[in-house]
């Protein structure tokens, strides 16, 4: 069984990175907090608990604290949110984007749903990487931070068609697949479960190598929670953690295809 310097618990079947203890660390989320003035309990309800659904604002959506090393971090997250700082990796929580460095290879092959600064930090660290994006402006954005890469490619489509762009991949492709892709369409229609996350998974399921992995963010969200049936008889490791923004916990899970 692995370990994610000591952010997390492991099980033969899943190993989660959280801790039913709380730790009374309020003041960095008031950085955040924006008062709703003409509605004084929705304001008192979002500083106690982030967002709807959350036990406190210091639980994932799983009801769950992280540990205590990711709450110790918040005042630094919130340093540098203030100095506008932005990460050294994928927009992950801060235990989660620590384990991915320990595991990523330079020969790795990496497909994406999603683009961003995870996109370019993929192709400084790895053979290649092959990323999706449905906004037409970010598109252009990354593509053009990209132009200095020969091994990395960012797609314009539409978000309807992403787990079919998958499903045009030859089987065993990629030794890590992100799945980090929008919740809704590019008119603001929210996505079928066979068209979100969710059916980004099901194209990916045989396009993992053996020994691969799969990443899902936010997959403490209740929509992403089928991900542990569609992928049955993977090893799963949970990290929870915070990030610069927003400034709730969040979870990360990694998944690895059985050899």
């Amino acid at each position: 069984m692995a370990s994610a310097d000591g952010d997390r618990g492991s099980c033969m079947t899943c190993a989660t990175a959280t801790s039913q203890r709380s730790f009374p660390v309020f003041f960095p989320i008031m950085i955040e907090m924006q008062p709703d003035l003409t509605n004084e309990a929705v304001g008192i309800e979002r500083l106690l608990r982030g967002s709807s659904g959350r036990k406190s604002r210091l639980h994932t959506m799983r009801d769950e604290t992280p540990p205590l090393r990711a709450v110790s971090e918040l005042p630094w997250l919130v340093a540098k949110r203030v100095f506008g700082e932005a990460p050294d990796g994928p927009w992950i929580n801060a235990p989660a984007l620590r384990f991915l460095k320990g595991i990523i290879r330079p020969q790795w092959r990496v497909f994406e749903f999603g683009s961003g600064r995870s996109t370019i930090w993929y192709a400084k660290h790895v053979a290649s990487v092959v990323a999706l994006e449905s906004a037409a402006r970010w598109h252009a954005q990354v593509e053009q931070d990209l132009a200095r890469y020969d091994n990395a490619a960012v797609e314009l489509l539409s978000a309807r068609e992403f787990p079919s762009r998958m499903r045009n991949e030859l089987d065993s492709t990629f030794d890590l697949v992100v799945v980090d892709g929008p919740d809704a369409d590019e008119c603001g229609c929210v996505l079928p479960p066979e068209l979100d996350r969710t059916g980004c998974i099901c194209a990916s399921v045989t396009k993992v190598r053996p020994g691969g992995v799969l990443v899902l963010d936010n997959s403490d969200l209740p929509r992403y929670r089928q991900a542990d049936s569609t992928l049955a008889g993977w090893r799963c490791v949970r990290i929870s953690g915070f990030t610069t923004s927003p400034l709730t916990p969040m979870e990360t899970s990694f998944y690895w295809r059985p050899r």
